[in-house]
């Protein structure tokens, strides 16, 4: 999508991304999850993940096709992942360039360097992209729960086009409420969130199992 490092527009562009990290927009990027001890007991509960520590093993609503959107949701991410750590040296540009960097949108230095297609395929892109095999894991493995249900009873394109949707959405926030950011926002957490919304919705009465985590701090 963009020119390689070695053309004078791109080290522009890296010259004027190193003055903004000095000048105060500092980037931050994702840490992986540190590691911990688990302990069952697996606990049947329905909970709210976003706000417990606790990990969904699976769910009792049964699903009548196969969830192949889905499926493929997951397959695409997992690639891209494998593809993103082959980066090395390069991760920051590749994040920068496919991530959702709110800063190339509102600051005309950065955005000048960037075509209106480059521009718009960040807020697919972005949603795509992980920062760490933790926050990959987390997400699809709360896709993969959740998702298939979702699809079942949407329908497949609806489904497709219902993720996609909630990921836009994510990022319209976030870029609204962080204009001036440098800072790459990448992850599908925010088409994740929309799919367990509508999970919930569409399921109240059903039941997770869930396994809770116990920490043990010396």
């Amino acid at each position: 999508m963009l020119d390689g490092c070695k053309s004078d527009r791109c080290r522009r562009l890296m010259i004027e991304i190193n003055f903004l990290k000095i000048s105060g927009h500092q980037q931050r990027w994702p840490r992986p999850l540190p590691g911990a001890f688990l302990i069952p007991p697996a606990l049947l509960v329905v909970a709210d993940f976003a706000a417990c520590k606790m990990i969904p093993l699976r769910d009792t609503v049964p699903t009548k096709n196969y969830p192949v959107v889905n499926n493929t949701i997951i397959g695409v991410n997992v690639v891209i992942f494998l593809y993103q750590v082959t980066q090395g040296v390069g991760l920051e540009k590749f994040i920068y360039i496919y991530g959702l960097v709110p800063a190339r949108y509102s600051i005309p230095q950065i955005s000048a360097y960037f075509t209106t297609p480059q521009q718009i395929f960040s807020f697919i892109s972005f949603m795509f992209l992980h920062g760490g095999f933790w926050h990959l894991l987390g997400n699809m493995w709360s896709l993969y729960i959740f998702g298939d249900n979702v699809e079942d009873r949407l329908g497949h394109l609806r489904y497709l086009l219902f993720y996609i949707i909630c990921g836009l959405a994510s990022g319209l926030s976030h870029m609204l409420l962080n204009l001036n950011s440098n800072a790459p926002t990448i992850g599908a957490s925010g088409a994740i969130a929309g799919v367990m919304g509508a999970y919930f919705i569409l399921h109240p009465r059903a039941r997770i199992l869930t396994l809770i985590p116990i920490f043990f701090i010396p």
